[in-house]
């Protein structure tokens, strides 16, 4: 996905994922119990009626390439493509014309309110 921050003038793009898969395969017993409670917690988040409309995502961005996971709105999401994301990796997270047409034309559009942002309602 990829969202637009007008303010700091900043592409997110994010790969949303389960936030329960983190802790499959792993022993949430073990030492002090804190991985069960964290595990019960982000479960129990999860059932909220109010998270209904969020997805768990890692974000990257040329301020945190590094990744950093969070929940996100669907409606400040824009759906891209495997090899957009892919690519934009590869271009270091670019905020503005990193080279290639699509993915440019992607950044234009969420910096400018067109195309798919303009559905929004000034909602980016």
């Amino acid at each position: 996905m990829l969202r637009y921050f007008e303010d700091a003038d900043l592409i997110i793009y994010g790969e949303v994922t389960d936030s329960l898969a983190y802790y499959e395969g792993k022993d949430l017993d073990a030492g002090d119990g804190e991985l069960r409670a964290e595990y019960e917690y982000e479960k129990a988040a999860r059932a909220e009626p109010h998270m209904k409309n969020y997805r768990f995502a890692n974000c990257y961005s040329v301020m945190c390439p590094e990744g950093e996971p969070g929940d996100v709105h669907i409606s400040v999401m824009q759906p891209i493509a495997r090899e957009v994301f892919d690519l934009a990796k590869k271009c270091g997270w670019p905020s503005g014309d990193c080279g290639d047409p699509y993915l440019d034309r992607m950044i234009s559009d969420a910096r400018s309110g067109e195309g798919f942002w303009a559905d929004l309602g000034g909602l980016a």
